[in-house]
């Protein structure tokens, strides 16, 4: 970027030059604008010197403001007052103006953890494999492995993703143990929050709260996950900066997640069952959205919003296959209910009837 910026900043000193030899022509100011504004796209890939960088960048700015003053008050008259070329030098302005904040941005404790683009792409390529041939770190894979193919697939990235991704592999690189617990909770002090990431850390959660057995037990693990999270480090800006960080979403979800709970322990003893247990059916989910039509268009069932009923259902019940229920699932086979399905419960509608005779 260096050698672009001065090329253009003589280039653009000797066309000012009203008795210089050889004249440099628009076209050839014309070629350096858009030489420089094609390495200023991947100035960050290859630059780890944001000093140097920084310099190189205000020399840039020094040498087209000359330029564009020369062409706004008509002074280089043997440039033909070119409008082009004026509107060029001012587009050009404008992204390394917009280049400068990128670097003057990047702290300088980042600075000394910035990887330049071939060696940042190895890194994460030898990341890459060994997550993919362990097991055991699947899912971090699965989360991972799609913004590494993006980055290794385009080699552009914004200034906060180049920071990112090079202080992901110094601490990956670095780490002891790469077991899946040890990964989570680097990207997680990482600010890794990503959608993907999130839910991955909220399905763990989830799973993690199911296999208590009690409520008190319950209420306990969620407590450990909220002070795991309070001392969480974070790392400020993160991945998608304008979205929360995964500690402040963690922390919001585990809140609400507790305050359920905690409503549930305070309800009477006899509707304690009927919050924490599930009514079981031998009827698939086809039978049993077949079933609750029939229920709703013959008014034993008097409920006009069915997907509030639909919700309501898949709450309380659960069958031999599904201990949840999608409300989803429930509201397409509904409203398209299969054959097989239709069939079924006409045997247990016909059951019923027999037993109905013999009351």
């Amino acid at each position: 970027m260096t050698t672009k910026t001065k090329q253009l900043g003589v280039l653009i000193r000797h066309a000012l030059q009203k008795n210089f030899l050889v004249p440099v022509t628009a076209k050839e100011l014309l070629v350096a604008l858009k030489d420089t504004e094609e390495e200023l796209e991947t100035i960050y890939l290859y630059e780890t010197n944001c000093r140097q960088v920084k310099e190189s960048l205000q020399q840039a700015l020094q040498s087209l403001s000359v330029l564009m003053f020369a062409l706004q008050n008509k002074t280089a008259s043997h440039l033909n007052r070119n409008k082009y070329l004026l509107n060029r030098a001012e587009t050009l302005y404008k992204k390394i103006v917009q280049a400068l904040k990128w670097y003057c941005y990047v702290p300088e404790y980042d600075q000394q953890q910035l990887l330049p683009v071939k060696k940042l792409s190895a890194q994460l390529s030898a990341i890459g494999k060994t997550l993919q041939e362990d097991e055991e770190i699947q899912e971090i894979y699965s989360v991972l492995q799609p913004e590494i193919a993006a980055m290794m697939a385009t080699k552009k990235l914004p200034c906060h993703r180049w920071i990112w991704w090079s202080k992901c592999c110094a601490a990956i690189t670095h780490t002891s143990s790469t077991n899946s617990e040890c990964l989570e909770h680097i990207l997680a002090a990482l600010n890794y929050n990503s959608p993907a990431f999130i839910r991955l850390l909220t399905n763990k959660m989830e799973q993690g709260i199911t296999n208590q057995h009690s409520l008190p037990q319950k209420l306990a693990y969620i407590m450990g996950e909220l002070v795991h999270y309070h001392l969480l480090h974070g790392a400020g800006e993160g991945f998608i900066p304008a979205e929360r960080s995964v500690k402040q979403t963690m922390i919001s979800v585990l809140k609400k997640k507790h305050r359920l709970l905690q409503n549930m322990s305070a309800l009477p003893a006899g509707n304690t069952r009927l919050q924490t247990g599930k009514l079981h059916t031998v009827l698939s989910v086809p039978q049993l959205a077949v079933f609750i039509r029939l229920l709703v268009e013959t008014k034993v069932i008097n409920e006009t919003n069915n997907l509030s009923l639909l919700r309501s259902v898949a709450a309380v019940i659960s069958t031999e296959k599904a201990t949840i229920l999608s409300p989803g699932s429930l509201k397409i086979n509904y409203y398209t209910p299969g054959n097989p399905a239709k069939t079924i419960v006409k045997d247990y509608l016909l059951n019923m009837m027999n037993i109905l005779r013999r009351y």
